[in-house]
């Protein structure tokens, strides 16, 4: 406590400056005056007791400054001078603090837009703890060309009994649900996973449990969890949502659990369901449609897990031949396997508002330098009268500074208007298909980023322009001819080199635009084999209660083309499994 009690006092000492420097100055006085009675008592003239009162005492002006040093922050101090001779001087040239101000905050404010996106899309997609243990498993055929393939059932129960690389090793099916028995039915987008998916992500549900394992026995899958917005939609966040039964695609599933609200993984699913592992049944080995993720022990590396499963993998080969020839294993990070479509995109439009930003920097700074040449006299005068180079640097900074968080804070406004219209041009499915699209906006992160941003850039265009202006010719600056001429060879040196940086990076990024275009020009003009116009889909999903049999489903779909193609202004029909 002692030791916080003189910075206390120094801090302390920055509020009621001028109540405080009367009372010392009054304190002086009397001093002087106590040494100037003493001279006077020796015998000497009025005139040379004070001054060798003064002399003694060592000077009133430099003892006011060892006094203001001693009690305050000398540093704080001459900052707050600096901000508040900097305010004036932009609030004096209000022309130029305008032009300088929205130059940045389109530069920083599109930056800052485009990194709101990529933070939540590329960065942090995923809100899942340790998530650099958690990894995506494919099957490939190498010899087909094949990266990426889903895995057979059977295959995901070898390597699930046979390794000792993962904690958990789960997998995801795309299901859709028709939920009837309630006033209006509806088609709900979910998953069929194993009991050991949640676990592999590490999530909880905030009500209810987890899949038990023996839940993914047939006839025991019974059961279902709902996603936090669909429970909110649909039952109105009943907290007595656990034990309800719901009716899905004709069958009966109790509710056993709620994901929290930021669980979107696969993403798009309102609900998930067991998956009935069924070994014993035709195309085990043969159906490859699981998407399977796990969790790595601590200190695995993802090439140990790969040799390992290529390990089962050949072992496999040799035992099932016919189904599993060609067959290896990819193991890749779920963040990089998430990203992968849409993560070069985005990283090309991040270095087009970089560019972009480099060009506001140096638009600006081309303002400052010209600025600095008009104040070469002000300039020149303060170092006349002692002001060392460093203190009208840190001056000329402190002004590009202010500039810049101005800049930054209309940014941060444009960027915030940005990302809110950002998911209004897209459909919300296509949005909520995204990881991390549904929590866009400028969040902590990004308004740090922000701030980090604009005091890179006021240091960027403020630099050059600060070290140029603050090293001036004192005679010519002085002399009010020299005064009004251009301010020296260095300084067109530099103002040319910046021009020559601006028209380079506009360059740059003007070219990368037009390829961008181009490209987008020809892949629109790009026939896809079928006529996109006057075509209307839509999507049915058959209940598999009331659909067993095989010659079912064709049946109805042969009489639902045969009634569509009977209705007014329809050509044809047709069906297919998906959509391309």
């Amino acid at each position: 406590m002692r030791r916080l009690r003189p910075w206390f006092l120094r801090l302390g000492g920055l509020f009621h400056k001028e109540q405080r420097d009367r009372e010392f100055a009054a304190e002086l006085e009397s001093h002087l005056q106590l040494h100037v009675d003493e001279n006077l008592r020796r015998g000497m003239s009025p005139a040379e007791s004070r001054r060798q009162a003064l002399i003694k005492l060592g000077g009133v002006e430099q003892s006011k400054e060892i006094y203001r040093d001693r009690r305050g922050l000398p540093m704080l101090e001459t900052l707050f001078q600096d901000i508040r001779f900097g305010l004036r001087m932009l609030r004096k040239h209000p022309g130029f603090t305008t032009v300088a101000v929205l130059t940045l905050a389109i530069g920083i404010g599109a930056t800052s837009a485009i990194f709101s996106v990529v933070d939540p899309l590329l960065i942090h997609p995923l809100p899942f703890q340790r998530i650099d243990q958690l990894v995506k498993v494919w099957e490939s055929i190498p010899s087909r060309g094949v990266e990426r393939n889903e895995v057979a059932q059977a295959n995901y129960t070898d390597w699930r009994g046979q390794n000792d690389v993962f904690d958990h090793l789960g997998f995801y099916y795309w299901w859709t649900a028709n939920v009837s028995g309630i006033e209006v039915p509806e088609r709900v987008q979910g998953f069929l996973v194993s009991p050991d998916l949640f676990p592999a992500l590490g999530v909880n549900p905030i009500l209810g449990r987890w899949f038990l394992p023996e839940e993914e026995q047939p006839g025991k899958d019974r059961e279902v969890i709902l996603s936090y917005g669909y429970w909110q939609r649909r039952y109105g966040a009943d907290p007595k949502i656990v034990g309800r039964v719901l009716t899905l695609n004709g069958l009966s599933r109790t509710v056993v659990g709620v994901m929290p609200p930021n669980f979107n993984f696969p993403t798009g699913g309102e609900m998930w369901a067991p998956y009935p592992m069924d070994l014993a049944r035709a195309g085990a080995r043969q159906a490859h449609s699981l998407l399977v993720v796990g969790r790595l022990k601590p200190g695995v590396t993802l090439e140990r897990a790969a040799n390992q499963l290529n390990t089962i993998a050949a072992q496999l080969e040799k035992q099932f031949p016919s189904t599993n020839t060609g067959r290896r294993v990819v193991v890749v990070p779920l963040v990089e396997d998430t990203v992968r479509d849409y993560r070069s995109a985005l990283l090309v439009l991040l270095a087009a508002v970089g560019f972009l930003l480099l060009i506001a920097c140096t638009n600006v700074a081309n303002l400052m330098l010209l600025r600095a040449a008009a104040r070469q006299k002000e300039l020149a005068i303060r170092a006349a009268l002692g002001a060392a180079r460093a203190r009208v640097v840190r001056q000329l900074l402190t002004e590009s500074l202010l500039l810049a968080i101005l800049g930054g804070i209309l940014g941060t406004v444009f960027a915030i208007g940005a990302v809110a219209l950002l998911p209004r041009l897209f459909p919300a499915e296509f949005i909520h298909g995204i990881p991390g699209a549904d929590v866009l906006g400028v969040n902590l992160r990004a308004l740090g980023f922000t701030f980090l941003l604009s005091m890179f850039t006021g240091t960027l265009f403020g630099l050059a322009p600060a070290l140029q202006g603050s090293k001036p010719n004192v005679v010519s600056s002085l002399n009010e001819r020299d005064a009004q001429g251009s301010g020296g060879v260095r300084r067109h040196h530099l103002r040319n080199a910046l021009v020559v940086a601006e028209v380079s990076l506009a360059l740059v990024l003007l070219i990368g635009t037009g390829l961008m275009a181009r490209s987008l020009v020809r892949l629109l003009d790009v026939n896809p084999g079928f006529r996109t116009d006057h075509i209307l889909t839509m999507r049915i999903l058959l209940p598999f209660a009331s659909y067993k049999d095989p010659q079912k489903p064709a049946a109805f779909f042969q009489q639902l083309m045969e009634r569509v193609e009977a209705l007014p202004g329809v050509q044809a029909a047709g069906a297919v499994n998906h959509l391309p």
